[in-house]
């Protein structure tokens, strides 16, 4: 990620961005604060002289702030700032936030040119992956300058900004880097309904370079297709997708990283752990970039939640809970499930691997704490025709105090899947059917996130953009090989 250059120029049409310093401070400036069309949909207002001194100091001399002002190009005259803050470098993201404190100079674009540039310094200079803003859902022309300079709803954050007492929602949109390389070559190796999605994604990102592998030959029929899986044909291409079922997942990785291939690796990273610590150790020497799906992560809710934690908003978390179940015969229509990897565990089928996501997520929103001691209870009622368990119970108990619980079947008539955070400030509640954020307390209880227009898909679409960008980047993943194995052996019997 390249290096944040705190005295930067940034040139546009009309405007350019540099670097705000203690000279630019103006009674003018201060002045901007006091105007009541100014100030109503920001946070600071009637801010003193000494105040904004001391404000407009910490942030020029922040390492993990960039603060510009937007100057006039004709006449060099300071009108508005942007600010990036924080500089999260880990994740790649920041938010972004913006005042034209002049008002002459309202509606000829200035706010949307002066995003733009912005973000795409973030995106493109900076090397972030995502940029995040919010704004009062009720000042739509914002809402539309933000969409013109490349941002997209994702949400709204209920009764998330407050003035004079009254709370509003705040429209959350993010910006993601553009990927570039579409070009590369890649190749599918297993063809199942996951690997056909990753397929039809790709191509909609406009990757268009792509062969298949699958044992099953017919499911390859009419597309670039390999005979065989082996290192000689490995080599022609730059990105493996490894959706084999799981047992088969490390000896396709392990072929692919000899050949020279960056991985995403559907999960579970694989059904036992032989073999694991070659993978890890290729891809380190080989510098490759590797990701174990985890699609979950990039559910707008789940990621909410994720970066409430961190915000320290709940306080410390005393205990996280996850629960999944879905009757395994309605998993796949038109499919015998006795006939699936899911119900045979020499091919790695059971609800504990099968449905790792909320094991995943438990770490996750743990911050991958050290765990002190668990315990996973496993159990075959009976009521379905497979060789694996059909139910789980497990807790863990973390070195950072969370206690941590999953409960997971194949059993349960109607599809669920619910999260409960109890904290400090509160309990956090989301549910997949009503896809609502819930914060309760002994007060009140109020939705305080709710997706937009949320599609599964959306989820597997981010995700893929976020592996390639980290490729792009050269730069690890999240969930690499190494962070992916942690996971698995807590969970292997």
């Amino acid at each position: 990620m390249t290096t944040i250059q705190k005295e930067k120029i940034i040139q546009g049409e009309q405007i350019y961005l540099r670097p705000i310093t203690m000279e630019d401070i103006s009674e003018r400036y201060r002045s901007w604060f006091s105007d009541s069309d100014v100030n109503k949909y920001i946070e600071v207002r009637n801010i003193s002289a000494a105040e904004l001194r001391s404000y407009v100091s910490k942030k020029i001399n922040d390492p993990l702030v960039v603060f510009m002002g937007i100057f006039d190009k004709t006449n060099n005259k300071h009108i508005g700032n942007v600010k990036l803050e924080p500089i999260d470098k880990k994740n790649g993201r920041t938010i972004f936030s913006i005042v034209i404190g002049e008002k002459s100079y309202w509606g000829r674009g200035i706010g949307t040119e002066s995003t733009r540039l912005i973000s795409d310094y973030a995106l493109n200079e900076i090397g972030l992956y995502e940029v995040e803003l919010g704004v009062v859902s009720e000042h739509s022309k914002a809402t539309h300058a933000y969409e013109k300079a490349g941002f997209k709803i994702y949400g709204t954050k209920k009764n998330a900004v407050s003035h004079n007492g009254i709370f509003y929602d705040a429209t959350a949109m993010i910006k993601r880097r553009q990927l570039f390389n579409a070009n590369a070559s890649i190749v599918i190796v297993g063809f199942g309904s996951i690997g056909r999605r990753h397929y039809d994604n790709l191509k909609t990102l406009g990757y268009e370079n792509i062969s298949l592998f699958d044992l099953d030959i017919s499911k390859t029929k009419g597309a670039n297709s390999l005979k065989d899986l082996n290192i000689k044909e490995l080599k022609k291409f730059d990105i493996a997708f490894v959706c084999t079922p799981n047992s088969e997942h490390v000896e396709a990785a392990l072929k692919c990283a000899q050949a020279g291939l960056h991985l995403f690796i559907e999960k579970p990273l694989s059904h036992s752990l032989k073999n694991v610590k070659r993978l890890a150790q290729m891809v380190r020497e080989k510098k490759l970039c590797t990701m174990v799906a985890c699609n979950m992560r990039f559910h707008p809710s789940l990621a909410f939640i994720k970066k409430y934690l961190e915000d320290g908003k709940l306080g410390k978390v005393y205990s996280i809970s996850h629960e999944f179940g879905h009757d395994l015969s309605m998993w796949r229509k038109g499919v015998d499930y006795r006939k699936t990897y899911s119900a045979k565990k020499r091919e790695g089928g059971g609800i504990i691997l099968d449905d790792i996501h909320e094991f995943d997520l438990l770490f996750w929103f743990s911050n991958f704490s050290q765990v002190n001691k668990h315990e996973i209870v496993p159990k075959m009622s009976g009521a379905l025709e497979i060789d694996v368990e059909d139910q789980v119970s497990a807790v863990f108990d973390f070195k950072n105090g969370v206690l941590g619980r999953v409960h997971s079947d194949y059993l349960s008539r109607s599809y669920r899947r619910q999260c409960l955070i109890i904290g400090e400030n509160g309990n956090l509640l989301w549910d997949w059917h009503s896809n609502e954020v819930i914060l309760e307390n002994e007060v009140k209880r109020q939705a305080i996130f709710i997706p937009s227009k949320f599609e599964i898909n959306d989820m597997y679409m981010d995700e893929l953009h976020y592996f390639l960008s980290k490729i792009e980047q050269g730069k690890k993943t999240q969930n690499d090989v190494a962070q992916a194995a942690e996971l698995l052996k807590y969970l292997i019997r």
